[in-house]
Parts: structure tokens; C-alpha cells; sequence
């Protein structure tokens, strides 16, 4: 999107509340990152998003124009150099924690050069399979196995070489109606590894992508063979009216029809959302607003509702809503219109797959509504015969309620394979001699890791001490009383 590295490059966030964001992970599987760079690695925002909603995360790695030439002779020039690069990216996506790699050789080779160019992609996918359980290699479909740079559209006789090799083939997005189709009886019982190229920018696309995308999915949905969608972010860039949520949730609403929903969430227990998509206005914690800064991190993200768009034909729409105060993250979810009597309005949040066992189920919520107003959280639950039962929830819903979690709240519990916790906010207070007046406490930003790099703070002369406090968050959504927060203090040295 715009060439990678933007708003999301900053592992820690930004400032623009507006930055682009995905939040339709319900209908993908594969997410991956792409720029021009030789290698270019997913910014760990994009990785935690992602992996939240099981979606996996790729990198790229691509040679063009005359200096992708020289980076292929050299990397190919022997069978161990070739080996040797495909190691090196390994270790990055294990070191990183991405689940592999689109590879797009887009120069023009001798055709000397392609053994060694199939033992590389070969090796990629060998020890990143060993490295990264469930890992992908997708190779793109430029370069031939005679070496000419020359986009088959399809999977044929010429690129299927390096499709035996690695996991699978993100055609060209120029094919023709009936390509689809002759990829998949090239691929056999392979044909969901067959990824066919639709640039929603439309250039030279079927169906002439952006708002009619979803002609070529229909296609690609009735030959039953695997989509990739490229450049998204065309509605951020174009800046499509009305505005990027209504433009975005439009487009991948088409997608949705197209295509239908790909995952389901939640799939265990605790199961928490407060429908943050990363970014935003302000940032509240169980209803008390902490910052009036703007922001985006989407490693902030949790688990994001499966609303569909309806556009303007209804009286009332559930939306998220960046302006009135969330009672958590920077935003929240409103339902907002008007209904006849005794008309009711249900929306889809979340559609997960939870193996029920005996014992109880807690459910807890929080809303804020109008007197005349009545909400509340419908369960379906449904079995493997089909037979299924409704449980509606409802209480008080004039002000922002949660019941109290007991918590034993410590930092580290290395035995565990999960993190007790999935993210931190770090506060500060600045602390002067002599003053009897509580200092007050400011908000920082979160730790996804930890870790946190405190870079911009103002420490002026008067200031003798600063206080750090790290508030950890539970996967049930509890955040820990500031007050019982472990914290450390630190003497600044000051200059003359």
C-alpha cells in the first residue's frame, strides 16, 4: 500500500488516527506484505493483527530491473550460494515471526541460472517448513524456466517447474476468462495452490477491478480455484467516498458476497473483543479515558466483528465509531437509527467454532445506551445435527458496566506456552523535590512485547525522578488496578 513501510513501519505506532487499516480478516487467509524492496519484512503491527485472527503472514522478496539481475547472479551462481540465501530468509521469518515468503524473480535470466533458481526456491520452502510449521511459499509468476521474463497469467508448461518446488503460484492479474480454468487442470489436486492474481486497481484486469473486483472472484468462485487479491489499499489511496470505513467496508463487502466468510472466531475460551481496529482519536481503559492524543498501532487490534455493509438502505446500522468515548481502545461500536414498535434489529459480531463442555459459560459486557434504548447479546449456539438454541443476554444499559475479574497478577509465568498476558500500557509520572502534590500520571502507549522504547519524553530541570508503570491486560479483558501495577523509578541526569 503506497509502497510499504507508511504509517504501520513504526513498531510502536504513530500519530495519524487515519492510517490505513485491515479489518476484514474474517475473509482471508494469506496477508501478505509487499513493497520494492529486495527483501522486505511485515512490520510486526501487521504480523500481531493478523496472526490474532489466524490469518497467516508472508514477506516478499523480489529482484528487478538491472539490479535484481546482479542480486540473482550472485545468489545463483552456485547450487550453496542459492542455499545459502534461502537460509538467510528462513531465519528471518522464524526470528520474526512470520509464516513465509512470496517470491517474485522479475528479471530476465540465462537459462543457466534456473537449476539453481529451482534449488532455491526448493530449499526455501524445505527449511522454512522445518522452521515455521505451516509455513508458505508462493512463488509469482514472472520469470519462465527458459528464463525470459514473460507473466503466463496462468499456471502452464513454463512456470509449473517452480510451482512443484514450493507451496504455490500467485498467477499474473492479466489473465483472460478462460485461464482460471486451464490453471486448474494444469494443477491437478493442486488447484487451491493456484492463487489468481486480481489487481484491484484494474489495469489490465477481468472484470476491471475496484468496484467490480467481485466479477472476476465470481469467476474464480465457479472454477473453484484460489484468489489473491492485490493492492486493497486502492480504496485508501484513491481516497473513495465517503469516507475510508464506509468505501472500505463497502469493497470488502463485495468480497464477502463473492467469496463468503473464509474463518470463524472465537475458536477457544476466554474469548475477549472491545472491537479496536488500531487507531484512533483518544484511548479509554474500562470506560475512563487515559489520552486525547491521536494514534494507530494496529497491534492494538483485537478480535474485529463480522458486521455486514448495508449501506444506507435500513433505518438503523450497527458501525464503529471513532467519536463518541469507547469504553476501551479508541473506539467502539454503535448501534444507531430508529425502529417502528415492536420491530427488532440483530447484527452478526462474531460466528466461532467452541467445543462446549459441562460447567457454566460467563459472558460479560459493557454498553452505554439511550433510556429509550434496549440492547443486548444474543447466542446462538447450533450442533454438529443442526439443531441449535438462542440465549439472549441482557441488563442495565444506561452507563458502562463490567463485573471485577480476580486476578493473581504477575509478570512472568515462563512455564506457560501462552503469555498471560497479550499487551501492556506504560505510564509515567514526573516527580519533583519538595512537592507534597501527587503527580500526575500520564499515558505513554502499549507493548505488544516486553519491552517499550520511550523516545520524545520532556524531562525539564525541575524534574528529579520519573516513575514508569507497566499495567498489564488479561486475555479475559481485564486490565490491572493501576495502583497494584509493578513499577520501577529512575533518577534523569541532567546537563548544565
Amino acid at each position: 500500500m503506497e509502497g510499504g513501510y507508511r504509517d504501520d513501519a513504526a513498531p510502536q505506532g504513530g500519530a495519524n488516527p487515519d492510517a490505513y487499516a485491515l479489518w476484514h480478516w474474517h475473509l482471508v487467509d494469506v496477508f501478505v506484505y509487499f513493497s520494492h524492496y529486495l527483501v522486505t519484512l511485515p512490520p510486526p503491527c501487521w504480523i500481531n493483527a493478523a496472526h490474532l485472527h489466524g490469518v497467516k503472514v508472508l514477506g516478499t522478496f523480489i529482484t528487478e530491473w538491472d539490479k535484481g539481475v546482479e542480486v540473482c547472479k550472485e545468489m545463483l551462481a552456485t547450487e550453496a550460494s542459492a542455499q545459502m540465501y534461502a537460509e538467510r530468509l528462513t531465519e528471518l521469518a522464524h526470528t520474526l515471526g512470520f509464516d513465509g515468503w512470496l517470491i517474485n524473480v522479475e528479471v530476465k535470466l540465462d537459462v543457466h541460472f534456473i537449476d539453481n533458481l529451482k534449488e532455491f526456491i526448493k530449499h526455501l520452502t524445505t527449511t522454512m517448513h522445518d522452521a515455521v510449521p505451516g509455513s508458505l511459499v508462493i512463488w509469482y509468476d514472472a520469470i519462465t524456466v527458459n528464463g525470459d521474463l514473460d507473466w503466463q497469467d496462468k499456471l502452464n508448461k513454463y512456470n509449473k517447474p517452480f510451482f512443484d518446488v514450493c507451496d504455490g503460484l500467485f498467477s499474473n492479474y492479466t489473465w483472460k476468462e478462460n485461464y482460471p480454468q486451464d490453471s486448474a487442470a494444469v494443477a491437478g489436486n493442486r488447484k487451491y495452490d493456484v492463487y489468481v492474481g486480481i489487481d484491484v486497481f484494474g489495469r489490465n484486469a477481468f472484470g476491471g477491478g475496484q468496484w467490480t473486483t467481485n466479477v472476476a472472484l465470481d469467476l474464480l468462485k465457479k472454477v473453484d480455484i484460489s484468489a489473491a487479491i492485490f493492492a486493497p489499499g486502492w480504496v485508501y489511496e484513491t481516497k473513495q467516498p465517503p469516507d475510508f470505513q464506509s468505501a472500505q467496508n463497502h469493497w470488502w463487502g463485495l468480497v464477502e458476497k463473492s467469496w463468503g466468510i473464509l474463518r470463524g472466531y472465537p475458536e477457544q475460551l476466554p474469548f475477549y473483543s472491545d472491537f479496536n481496529q488500531g487507531h484512533g482519536y483518544q484511548v479509554s481503559v474500562e470506560g475512563l479515558q487515559i489520552s486525547s492524543d491521536p494514534w494507530n498501532n494496529i497491534s492494538c487490534q483485537s478480535f474485529q466483528p463480522m458486521l455486514k455493509y448495508t449501506r444506507d438502505q435500513v433505518h438503523l446500522q450497527a458501525y464503529t465509531d471513532f467519536k463518541d468515548g469507547p469504553y476501551s481502545g479508541g473506539n467502539c461500536l454503535t448501534a444507531k437509527g430508529t425502529l417502528r414498535q415492536n420491530i427488532v434489529f440483530s447484527e452478526r459480531l462474531f460466528n466461532g467454532g467452541l467445543a462446549m463442555e459441562d460447567g457454566p459459560v460467563h459472558l460479560f459486557y459493557s454498553v452505554r445506551a439511550n433510556a429509550n434504548s434496549a440492547l443486548g447479546l444474543s447466542l446462538d449456539l447450533s450442533s454438529r445435527n443442526k439443531q441449535g438454541t438462542s440465549i439472549l443476554v441482557a441488563e442495565d444499559i444506561a452507563t458502562f458496566t463490567r463485573k471485577t475479574q480476580n486476578h493473581n497478577w504477575k509478570l512472568k509465568t515462563p512455564d506457560q506456552r501462552q503469555p498471560p498476558f497479550s499487551k501492556y500500557n506504560i505510564y509515567v509520572e514526573k516527580l519533583t523535590a519538595g512537592s507534597d502534590m501527587k503527580a500526575p500520571r500520564s499515558y505513554l502507549g502499549v507493548a505488544s512485547v516486553d519491552a517499550f522504547y520511550v523516545s520524545g519524553l520532556e524531562v525539564s530541570n525541575e524534574i528529579t525522578g520519573l516513575k514508569f508503570f507497566i499495567q498489564a491486560f488479561a486475555h479475559d479483558g481485564s486490565w490491572q488496578e493501576l495502583e497494584e501495577c509493578p513499577n520501577f523509578f529512575l533518577s534523569p541526569g541532567h546537563s548544565e
